[in-house]
């Protein structure tokens, strides 16, 4: 029998956006092995469908101050990048630039994996203040890489502008992690006509109004 591709996902954590989003891709990827390496605790209480490998580290971020608020997360981890990149035939950092992402790119290289980067930063004027603390491993990573994907238009012309990469060498998938979890809070509510929905919590009809709602309570 002809072995299964290994996907190997760097993440921050398995909150519940993020175990959605693998759980569609897991369902999808039937020919592929898929295996999530986060590098804090946080959990999502749903039904996880896909490998995880467990952490004790419960995450502690540098705040840096300059142009924009932002945060380094304070993390090494090598046993975790040395067993991602071991065991992965094809790496995917999601969301991430911090010191694990950096390491992991350069011994993907120097063993000939790929790294495939899946990115949602902000627009390139904000993106610039960022910290070079940010910025420059975020740069060495993206030019190592040999695929990515943009979540936003946004994203996509920050790669372009503030890093560097080639339109052509881009991917632009909109994210949509989490959208499962509306689906299902929507499944269980019978009023779903706006104007109801307004009429039962004293809304005007050209008023504007942003919904919340606590994932976790689901």
């Amino acid at each position: 029998m002809k072995q299964k591709n290994r996907i190997g996902v760097l993440c921050y954590s398995l909150m519940p956006a993020t175990a959605d989003l693998l759980n569609r891709l897991a369902d999808r990827l039937t020919d592929c092995q898929l295996k999530a390496f986060p590098l804090t605790t946080t959990l999502s209480d749903r039904n996880i469908r896909f490998q995880y490998r467990p952490t004790s580290f419960a995450g502690r971020f540098w705040a840096l101050k300059r142009g924009v608020p932002d945060g380094q997360l304070l993390s090494v981890q090598l046993p975790l990048v040395c067993e991602l990149v071991k065991n992965s035939d094809l790496i995917v950092l999601l969301g991430i630039q911090s010191l694990p992402a950096l390491l992991t790119t350069v011994l993907a290289w120097i063993l000939n994996k790929p790294v495939l980067t899946i990115n949602q930063t902000m627009a390139p004027a904000m993106e610039r203040k960022r910290s070079w603390l940010i910025r420059w491993p975020k740069k060495i990573i993206l030019r190592m890489a040999q695929s990515h994907v943009a979540q936003t238009k946004a994203t996509e012309q920050t790669l372009i502008e503030v890093y560097g990469l080639c339109d052509d060498g881009l991917i632009f998938a909109p994210f949509d992690g989490g959208g499962q979890l509306f689906k299902t809070l929507l499944s269980q509510h019978s009023d779903t006509d706006k104007s109801k929905v307004r009429e039962k919590f004293q809304t005007s009809s050209d008023a504007l109004v942003f919904c919340l709602w606590e994932l976790r309570s689901i």
